[in-house]
């Protein structure tokens, strides 16, 4: 029993690891507590919805859509919203604000274009396998697995690509790096993309899993906040076992306890880490890490 459960904390993690590691990607590199982040893929979970099923274009196109809408806006954000704040002197506060509006509007907007009610792209009951005696959906060997290429190509992009070191720059040391010659603006405008791409990766798999509702841009921006504050903040390693973290102690709740409430298990691992690691699991000792 407590083996399917763990499993069962695998596949959920690694939904929350895409999430988190966009969130991660966003805040290291701009400084940004992105609250719209959870709006932003809500809208890409739509978007989804919109062309699987209601242009019925199928949902391989469904994905794609998805990954391009969030990536899309996320971009649009940092050129509309953040650079704006950024060029006329805002503060930390204003920033924070400004997200967080964002993210009202954009949740509303999702709920005056598609409703409040759950939408769902599939019907039926997912396929099974059947693994050394535990029962796994294959919808959900495939989330693992997109985690398992997604994580380490983003690693391998961010260390070995020209872009990849232009935005580790940015991140340590955004003056320096201009004084090196890096255009700053154009890599925030790459790293909002491509965050935001992952979250709508992350969407997609959440849509094809449980569907799509109003309520879900709450749920994405909770974990990926706790999960980047639990692994390390500044840390894209840290960002990925958090959302581990967050996935097992959830289905670790619903094991002994009432499942009716699993964000509850979300905070009390987040309290729990805090006090024993204020800087997160791999925090100590250091104010900083490289993206």
């Amino acid at each position: 029993m407590i083996a399917q459960f763990l499993l069962n904390g695998v596949v959920t993690g690694a939904g929350y690891v895409l999430m988190a590691l966009g969130f991660a990607l966003i805040y290291n590199t701009a400084r940004i507590f992105h609250l719209a982040h959870g709006a932003i893929a809500l809208l890409s979970g739509y978007a989804m919805f919109f062309v699987a099923v209601q242009l019925g274009a199928g949902l391989l196109p469904g994905v794609v859509a998805a990954v391009l809408t969030a990536a899309l806006l996320g971009a649009a954000t940092e050129l509309s919203l953040y650079n704006v704040l950024r060029r006329r002197g805002a503060g930390l506060n204003a920033f924070v604000v400004g997200s967080f509006g964002l993210f009202l509007v954009l949740q509303g907007l999702s709920g005056a274009l598609f409703g409040t009610d759950l939408k769902v792209v599939r019907s039926g009951v997912l396929p099974t396998l059947n693994l050394l005696g535990l029962t796994v959906a294959q919808l959900h060997v495939w989330i693992i697995a997109v985690c398992a290429v997604t994580y380490p190509a983003l690693q391998l992009f961010l260390q070995s690509t020209p872009y990849g070191r232009q935005i580790r720059a940015v991140a340590n040391n955004p003056d320096l790096a201009v004084v090196l010659g890096v255009n700053v603006q154009q890599v925030r405008v790459l790293v909002f993309a491509l965050g935001s791409g992952l979250a709508g990766l992350a969407m997609a798999l959440l849509v094809l899993d449980i569907g799509v509702s109003v309520s879900s841009a709450w749920t994405i921006i909770l974990v990926s906040a706790v999960a980047v504050t639990v692994g390390g903040i500044g840390y894209l390693p840290g960002a990925a076992v958090g959302g581990l973290i967050i996935g097992l102690a959830q289905n670790l709740w619903a094991w002994q306890l009432p499942g009716n409430w699993p964000n509850t298990a979300v905070f009390l691992v987040l309290f729990v880490i805090l006090l024993a690691l204020p800087r997160g699991v791999f925090g100590r000792g250091l104010a900083r890490r490289e993206a």
